[in-house]
């Protein structure tokens, strides 16, 4: 192969569309259970339940991610009195590597005042 780079390129661009299509498919699946995710009665609320930010935090307990921002989401909490957190036990049997629900830039779905962000 006399350029590499074409084909290094076209691999990225391709991932990064794959990337960009798993974020719009989470965004809709979030925006479409918005009250299962944000409203469930059963689910126990931490920080300040009454608060003008809700976090919503997807998890599971073998996720090295997930551990990493526990104690990120602990210093929030005790510095902002307006977030509530809830949690909802994501378990996957993939390899980590696929668990985009479970990374840090997904692991939490913010909403300020009626306004829904997904991250």
């Amino acid at each position: 192969m006399h350029n590499p780079d074409v084909l290094i390129e076209a691999l990225r661009g391709a991932e990064d569309k794959l990337t960009r299509d798993a974020d719009v498919k989470a965004t809709k699946v979030l925006s479409d259970r918005r009250d299962e995710i944000f409203d469930d009665p059963a689910t126990p609320v931490g920080g300040n339940p009454r608060g003008d930010v809700s976090i919503v935090e997807f998890f599971d307990y073998r996720c090295p991610y997930c551990k990493q921002v526990l104690p990120a989401l602990q210093t929030l909490l005790s510095e902002d009195q307006s977030c509530a957190l809830s949690t909802r036990k994501c378990p996957s049997r993939a390899p980590i590597r696929h668990r985009g629900a479970c990374r840090p830039r997904c692991a939490a779905a913010r909403e300020v005042r009626g306004v829904s962000y997904g991250q």
